[in-house]
């Protein structure tokens, strides 16, 4: 896969995934609580209902009654049924997010991977700079150091004449390069 295709993968994932925590973010604070808010004023309201038909004296009130209060459980019923609703949905999400979080983990490692790659193909020294660095390495190698860490540096002896990118410039130099790709 280019890293063209990494790229846009890896923005598809997290795109999606920001939409699906908003929803369920939406769900959890603003949907469920208003459902609940709803349920208990219509259980109010039914308790006035049955009253109100313990209260009716002819035919035509207890109809009346009985239809008020079959429209309100009804309402109940509904509003009930959304609340499972929404807790199923808020769970489905829960029950998820952990293996879309893992495949947007993933899909960042292979697009840095391939970016990686791309770059270090696209590096070109000159002869006489890879034939210094192979000398520094050897002398280095010879002198009891280890030539080529695994650590992100090009070597002990390049690291201590150069240093090594910090922390904060790292964050930096992602974020432009992120950018650069269109990452969101």
């Amino acid at each position: 896969m280019t890293t063209a295709n990494l790229i846009n993968t890896y923005n598809s994932l997290k795109a999606s995934f920001n939409a699906e925590t908003e929803k369920y973010n939406e769900i959890i604070s603003v949907q469920i609580p208003k459902v609940d808010a709803q349920i208990k004023d219509v259980q109010f309201v039914m308790t006035s209902k049955r009253q109100a038909l313990k209260q009716a004296v002819t035919a035509d009130s207890v109809r009346k009654a009985k239809f008020h209060l079959a429209e309100t459980e009804e309402r109940l019923s509904d509003l009930t049924q959304l609340k499972e609703n929404l807790s199923l949905q808020a769970s489905v999400f829960e029950r998820q997010k952990d293996g879309k979080q893992l495949d947007l983990t993933r899909a960042r490692i292979d697009m840095w991977t391939s970016i990686r790659n791309d770059l270090f193909a696209s590096l070109a020294l000159s002869p006489e700079i890879t034939g210094a660095l192979e000398r520094l390495v050897t002398a280095s190698g010879n002198a009891e150091y280890t030539p080529f860490n695994i650590n992100g540096s090009l070597g002990i002896p390049v690291q201590e004449k150069y240093g090594s990118i910090d922390g904060d410039r790292m964050r930096d130099i992602t974020g432009i390069m992120m950018t650069e790709m269109g990452i969101i």
